[in-house]
């Protein structure tokens, strides 16, 4: 993993790009939910409250031109991102499962991006419902990740907003 000035983790394009066996996750060890404003790794502030446009575009070129990499590459640190459009929650795949994350001691996570300030964004009940039906609940059944249903298994880098109850509501 490299680091610029600020102690602050830069892609490896290369790495990223091509696939490489080693750089695979063999059994995840959890999730790791977080946004983009608060992100302790790879902060975002293109948009501290998530409005009604789709907004990955410009979460994928600020991420790019804030940590390296090039616009045309193809993902992000994240296996998925959250992002509102219309007050509909929109699930996107920006990682292949297979890779690891290259979030500093994560490694071995599903990782989960919210794009906003969730200490601003206020999360309705379909939003939680979305994440545990598209993100959380296919993964267990479909892999070994089925042992990963306790709260223990989740990581929050998320503001006073995010009800995590919520969540766990709907993870069966």
């Amino acid at each position: 993993m490299d680091f610029d000035s600020n102690n602050k983790p830069i892609l490896t394009s290369d790495r990223e790009n091509n696939f490489n066996r080693s750089f695979t996750i063999r059994k995840p060890k959890g999730y790791i939910i977080m946004d983009t404003y608060n992100n302790p790794f790879f902060s975002l502030d293109t948009f501290k409250v998530d409005n009604s446009d789709f907004n990955l575009p410009r979460i994928k070129k600020d991420f790019h031109y804030m940590y390296g990499g090039k616009p045309n590459d193809l993902f992000l640190p994240w296996h998925y991102t959250v992002d509102v459009v219309n007050q509909t929650p929109y699930i996107i795949n920006t990682r292949p499962l297979t890779y690891k994350n290259i979030i500093p001691n994560y490694e071995e996570h599903i990782s989960i991006m919210i794009i906003g300030d969730s200490n601003q964004d206020i999360y309705t009940m379909e939003y939680y419902k979305a994440i545990a039906n598209i993100i959380i609940n296919p993964l267990r059944y479909i892999s070994s990740l089925n042992l990963l249903n306790q709260r223990k298994d989740f990581e929050f880098k998320t503001g006073k907003n995010f009800d995590k109850n919520s969540l766990f509501k709907w993870i069966i």
